[in-house]
């Protein structure tokens, strides 16, 4: 985007600028030199040290909640309110926290008028319904009709429920816990899992390698953008720098995502040489 001054279109100035050198590499990606990790944390802090203190209530500001948890016997807080207390009878397990999505969309219906309990048939019954793809008026116990539920290529944990649930003789109990199951795989953080999730967002199932969710923005995205804390907006490339203020992620500098000084074979020509990036761009590599 530009403005006109003087007859001249010059480029917008944006809020924060690159202070640090740049070079341009052999992709004509402009590159800050020595660059500084911007991104925020990605995901929860350990549980094991996971508690709060608050005073007054848990919720906007609990360190239990916005990690996704309910408060434990660890916290020292004061008429908890927290809203994620249920987990353990919702997922049917103790120590399954609410994925980002689903928390994002905790925190939405808490903040209706309308009574939200996750215990609830209700709430429960709509969620199972956004999970399997099914209207309002089709019978809960229907088939999904989501793709991944049919292909075992796409996730052989969906497929086995999908297959479980079509089963005409399911008692009340079985229902109750295959509803509990679906829960956590696709709600809940839970390792038993680990290949699919669902995507308030985009109503729908993405694979967690494939697709992330940003905590501050509160929003799906895919899984090569990420959060700059300096800027407080996502921005896209692992591996590239943040356009507002040049920073870069924490897989910057990984070994098979990053950019790495090259060794050179040549020792005495290193000598002679200027070793700075910016004198020798061609130093740096891109592993992918």
């Amino acid at each position: 985007m530009t403005f006109s001054m003087i007859g001249i279109d010059w480029p917008r100035p944006t809020a924060i600028m690159w202070t640090t050198s740049t070079f341009i590499d052999g992709n004509g990606i402009r590159r800050p030199v020595n660059p500084k990790v911007t991104e925020a944390p990605k995901g929860p802090i350990n549980p094991a040290t996971l508690k709060c203190a608050c005073k007054s209530s848990c919720n906007r500001s609990c360190k239990c909640s916005k990690n996704g948890a309910g408060c434990s016997d660890a916290c020292k807080c004061t008429s908890c309110t927290n809203p994620l207390n249920v987990l353990p009878d919702f997922f049917g397990q103790e120590d399954v926290r609410a994925k980002p999505c689903f928390h994002t969309w905790i925190k939405k219906q808490s903040r209706s008028r309308r009574p939200f309990d996750l215990r609830s048939t209700a709430t429960q019954d709509k969620l199972l319904r956004l999970l399997l793809g099914l209207r309002s008026q089709d019978p809960i116990t229907s088939k999904p009709t989501f793709e991944e539920f049919e292909d075992p290529d796409l996730d052989p944990d969906l497929f086995e429920w999908g297959t479980e649930w079509n089963n005409p003789s399911l008692s009340d109990e079985d229902q109750d816990s295959l509803k509990k199951k679906l829960f956590r795989i696709a709600l809940g953080e839970d390792d038993s899992y680990p290949q699919s999730s669902f995507s308030f967002c985009a109503e729908g199932w993405h694979q967690d390698d494939r697709a992330g969710h940003c905590r501050v923005c509160g929003t799906c995205h895919d899984w090569r953008e990420w959060h700059c804390g300096v800027c407080d907006k996502c921005t896209y490339g692992v591996t590239l720098p943040c356009q507002g203020c040049g920073g870069v992620s924490g897989s910057y500098f990984d070994s098979e995502l990053g950019y790495v000084r090259e060794e050179s074979s040549d020792s005495s020509s290193d000598e002679s040489s200027d070793s700075s990036p910016e004198a020798s761009p061609s130093k740096r590599r891109r592993l992918v």
